[in-house]
């Protein structure tokens, strides 16, 4: 799948998405291509895990695994952009012009970035890779919803970062440590932000 059909399935996912979200609508017919999105990667990811069981069963050989493997991953790469995309735009219609578009700005830039990592042919983006951007769109939301505690969820993501700056990668530049502190400082920041505005409220 070439990077260019990523990038278009990802911007006609997200302008569905926003198309999908007008007045009038049912509730479950707004988040229907997320859902398409949501529920193709979950199919995948069934594909790719569940295809062992035969394989420890020593009912298949370790080709036919491979190649159900293949087949999960496949669906995956394929549906990963939609649910990005489809995700981006529920972002850009409910916030986009209000302050709480600031919670979601991890969750739009690390978007942009793996998306410019896939322009620039450095790989897919991968399952470790979804799990930050599904915590940093769990904390927007919760965040945007004044939910002190959502700030946590984001913080994972830097303090794995910083764990990692640990590791010795033989990297020349140790990028983790400060951008999992700039991640870290960002949610406490939006925390603490929250917590003073529910004690004003009081």
């Amino acid at each position: 799948m070439s990077a260019i059909s990523v990038i278009l399935l990802a911007i006609i996912f997200c302008v569905i998405q926003i198309s999908f979200l007008k007045k009038g609508n049912r509730e479950w017919k707004k988040y229907l291509p997320a859902g398409i999105g949501g529920i193709g990667v979950v199919v995948g990811i069934v594909i790719y895990y569940i295809s062992y069981v035969p394989f420890l069963l020593e009912l298949q050989s370790q080709s036919v695994l491979s190649e159900n493997q293949y087949l999960g991953l496949i669906v995956c790469i394929l549906f990963m952009p939609c649910l990005v995309g489809a995700l981006l735009g529920i972002v850009m219609k409910k916030f986009l012009g209000k302050k709480q578009f600031l919670y979601f700005l991890p969750f739009i830039i690390i978007i942009i970035a793996y998306m410019g990592a896939v322009i620039m042919g450095l790989g897919m983006i991968s399952v470790k890779e979804v799990m930050w951007i599904a915590l940093f769109l769990i904390s927007g939301f919760l965040l945007s919803k004044e939910k002190v505690w959502g700030c946590l969820f984001g913080m994972i993501p830097g303090i794995v970062f910083v764990w990692m700056s640990t590791k010795d990668t033989g990297q020349v530049i140790n990028i983790e440590l400060p951008l999992g502190m700039i991640i870290i400082g960002f949610y406490i920041g939006c925390g603490i932000g929250i917590y003073r505005k529910s004690c004003l409220k009081k």
